[in-house]
């Protein structure tokens, strides 16, 4: 039931209807009352709540305080898990939670509880006032910052809407201003890794002057990878007709982006190793180095982590590297993104047919986002090309303007039969999918696990740690099933 308008504790100075609603779950009547006037005091606006009713209609964003003895019945962590995983912000409390021992309070913690507080303590309805005054402030100073992301990211050809992307660009406002410190950034091919980079070098107020060099280390040949970076001396070597500056004396005073870093060999990582060290570069058949100064961003569609569990990846260099990471979701794990990269490279591209922008239908998008675009932005921005290129027609984007491929694979392959319709649906999807797979059961039970790990990755906004939690497995456990289906850059 909600406060009452006429309720002494609805009289606060702002008017309640600017006010944060924070949902209140606790059976002690005397206690509940003081907390209502601590949420009013802190700038919210209490709605009161039982707690079976707010565990199954809990919306995203939402704030709540629930008492962890209301009934006599404790509020477990795995219930909370749940709960932090659909984006509400909870705080608990307890009478005397502080004597509880030091486990038991971190188990709430580690669930995802905001705060766990002693009801019992002096200072509870202080305390609990300046959290929700806490956290009301940095809800609006995080809406102020995704207004300057945003428009940033207009100015910079960044696109995306998804809040992914926007928590992304609020590290590259941040970050590019440490113009000393490397950047690792992370993702599966085809996310968009150059693009933040750029992102960071305009950004960074150091280097932005300067030069921005980009090189994908794995389209260096192995033989010719130390010349290309640090430069040779005319007739080091058979065919070195002119001296070469190299990439690194070619990024001073700017930007030197890594793409596919661990492409490079053994050699050269360690060569590369020397050079982030010293700050300088020996060319080719030269003595004596050259002092470079230039941030770099380092870029892997792989897990550097793993790669130096293998042996594949100098650990040291992997240290150097990673100071400040960003890791970049694959577009199935934001579909919001889609609609508006639609746009963009239909007016990138509009030009060279001559074609105006058209709006994506939902059921191109739904298509879009069904079919998982395994190839990322890169994709994405490739069919565009293709519809542009195919389809003359006005109106906005449908299903038909999309190449029969992805009908084909949106029609006949295993996950179309989920989406049947009639009242055999569950019958009929598991017989579709034992079908499609020749009758092996392994085989479609690996397919079935692929799918909820995404589902899973999906809810938890790519967090390994959150969708560990929300499945019920340990972090080795789904660290070694996101590897196994190759769902992580």
């Amino acid at each position: 039931m909600p406060i009452s308008g006429n309720d002494p504790v609805a009289t606060a100075q702002e008017p309640t209807e600017k006010r944060r609603e924070v949902v209140l779950i606790d059976g002690d009547e005397a206690r509940r009352a003081l907390v209502c006037q601590a949420v009013e005091r802190g700038g919210g606006k209490a709605r009161l709540a039982c707690m079976e009713d707010f565990v199954r209609s809990a919306h995203p964003s939402c704030f709540a305080l629930a008492a962890l003895d209301d009934d006599g019945v404790p509020l477990p962590p795995r219930q909370i898990a749940g709960l932090r995983d659909r984006g509400v912000r909870l705080i608990v409390y307890a009478n005397g939670a502080a004597a509880w021992p030091i486990a038991r309070r971190c188990e709430y913690l580690v669930a995802g509880a905001v705060d766990l507080l002693d009801a019992c303590s002096a200072r509870f309805l202080a305390d609990l006032e300046e959290h929700l005054a806490q956290l009301f402030r940095r809800e609006r100073e995080r809406a102020d910052a995704d207004t300057r992301a945003k428009a940033e990211m207009a100015r910079l050809g960044v696109v995306g809407e998804s809040r992914a992307m926007l928590d992304i660009f609020q590290t590259v406002l941040r970050v590019s201003r440490l113009s000393e410190l490397p950047v690792l950034l992370t993702g599966e091919t085809g996310t968009g890794k150059e693009v933040i980079a750029r992102a960071i070098h305009s950004l960074d107020p150091r280097r932005c002057t300067g030069p921005m060099v980009a090189v994908n280390c794995g389209a260096i040949p192995a033989a010719l990878a130390e010349s290309e970076l640090f430069g040779h001396r005319k007739g080091a070597f058979t065919g070195a007709e002119q001296a070469r500056r190299g990439l690194f004396r070619a990024a001073d005073e700017g930007t030197l982006f890594l793409d596919e870093v661990n492409e490079l060999d053994a050699a050269m990582q360690t060569k590369l190793l020397r050079v982030i060290q010293d700050s300088r570069v020996t060319a080719v058949g030269e003595e004596e180095s050259v002092r470079v100064d230039l941030r770099l961003i380092a870029a892997s569609n792989r897990d550097l982590a793993e790669l130096v569990r293998t042996g594949a990846f100098r650990e040291d260099l992997f240290h150097r590297l990673n100071v400040i990471v960003i890791r970049i979701p694959p577009l199935r794990q934001r579909p919001e993104d889609i609609v508006p990269l639609v746009r963009h490279f239909q007016k990138k591209h509009g030009k060279d047919t001559g074609s105006a922008p058209r709006e994506a239908s939902p059921e191109f998008a739904e298509a879009l986002s069904r079919h998982g675009l395994p190839g990322n932005v890169r994709q994405l921005e490739n069919l565009i090309r293709w519809i542009l290129a195919h389809h003359e027609d006005s109106g906005p984007l449908r299903l038909k303007h999309l190449p029969p491929e992805i009908w084909t694979g949106l029609s006949t392959g295993p996950e179309a039969a989920a989406h049947a319709s009639g009242s055999s649906r569950g019958a009929s999807y598991f017989e579709e999918l034992l079908f499609r797979f020749g009758g092996n059961l392994a085989r479609s039970l690996d397919y079935c696990e692929r799918q909820l790990l995404e589902a899973a990755l999906r809810r938890s906004g790519g967090n390994q740690a959150r969708a560990a939690r929300l499945t019920g497995l340990t972090a080795r456990s789904i660290y070694n099933k996101i590897r196994k289906h190759r769902l992580a850059g």
